[in-house]
């Protein structure tokens, strides 16, 4: 191929790219602006979120300035602050650190002792545990926060009120944060003991085993046991398995060509033995019974196939699969 066909090419490749990428832009600004609203409406979509239905107004308190596109939703006004009658702007100051205000009001409220506020809360924040102030209307606490692993009472306006502003231990199998108010429990699977900032993971039973009991939250310890020990009838399903997929491996082993299809049998069986090796939890015995249904027939069939002169190893015009279905009329 030539130079200038190569050169063709890629620019024909690109204009087709830029005019793909070009009509989804349309489509986009087609599906924002399919029906745009004005300011201080929102849009009302269809279930499809595709199409714009109709156009409402903000709700009270609200506002919307920004007509770009009908996907845009009505904005909240800052804390001091309400909306205008046609709901394009927010009217009045935002609240003050230390202060606070509702919704749709242009009042402000000095937040009391022992909590405080940054600029435009609608609520007040209580001072951490370890923290305290006494002065209503602060944007802040004093102290530190209790550290990760212990807690304390929160919004306290001194230190004598909060017990010295003393922090207490988590118990084993809780945790918590700095500055926390409580500490909280462990979530299963997981375990802390004790001044813990976070719970960890307990290890897990080896492959073949399972959880004897739900571990603890407050203790690493685990009690892992044996799947094939689960029960008595699943013991017996698992060597049974075992024992029937060896039997059928030995016997196409000894002879291949006359017994070929017996190893389809001993594949079932091993696959019955692993499947009853392995589990996550402490399994039934609704396996292992199928398991021993199934095994026993393949031995009853086995009785069946195996003739004192397949030990001969002489030749044999069929093997012995083909033969038993040639007598039960399948060939």
């Amino acid at each position: 191929m030539s130079i200038s066909k190569v050169y063709a090419f890629y620019f024909t490749f690109c204009i087709l790219l830029n005019g793909v990428d070009a009509s989804t832009r349309r489509r986009r600004r087609n599906l924002y602006n399919d029906r745009p609203c004005s300011s201080g409406e929102h849009a009302i979509l269809s279930a499809s979120k595709k199409l714009v239905v109709s156009c409402e107004p903000c709700k009270a308190n609200t506002y919307r300035v920004d007509v770009k596109h009908s996907l845009e939703e009505c904005l909240v006004c800052e804390a001091g602050r309400y909306s205008s009658s046609d709901f394009t702007r927010c009217l009045g100051d935002i609240c003050a650190k230390g202060t606070y205000g509702s919704l749709g009001s242009d009042k402000c409220l000095v937040c009391p002792a022992g909590k405080y506020s940054i600029t435009g809360q609608f609520t007040c924040n209580e001072c951490e545990s370890g923290r305290h102030n006494n002065h209503p209307g602060s944007s802040d606490c004093l102290g530190d926060k209790c550290p990760s692993g212990k807690y304390g009472l929160l919004g306290q306006t001194s230190s004598s009120s909060c017990l010295a502003c003393d922090c207490l231990s988590c118990d084993a199998g809780k945790w918590s944060t700095n500055g926390a108010g409580s500490c909280s429990n462990c979530i299963d699977g997981k375990y802390s003991s004790g001044d813990s900032d976070e719970c960890s993971s307990h290890e897990s039973c080896p492959s073949g085993s399972y959880y004897v009991n739900t571990p603890s939250p407050t203790s690493s310890d685990i009690s892992c046991s044996k799947c094939i020990y689960a029960s008595d009838v699943y013991t017996a399903a698992y060597l049974f398995s075992l024992i029937v997929s060896i039997t059928y491996i030995i016997v196409f082993l000894f002879n291949p060509k006359t017994y070929c299809c017996v190893i389809v049998f001993a594949i079932v069986s091993g696959i019955f033995a692993l499947s009853l090796f392995r589990c996550n939890s402490k399994p039934g015995d609704q396996i292992a019974i199928i398991a021993i249904v199934i095994d026993t027939i393949f031995l009853i069939y086995l009785k069946e196939i195996i003739s004192v002169k397949a030990f001969t190893k002489k030749p044999v015009e069929s093997n012995v699969c083909t033969r038993r279905a040639e007598e039960v009329g399948v060939v």
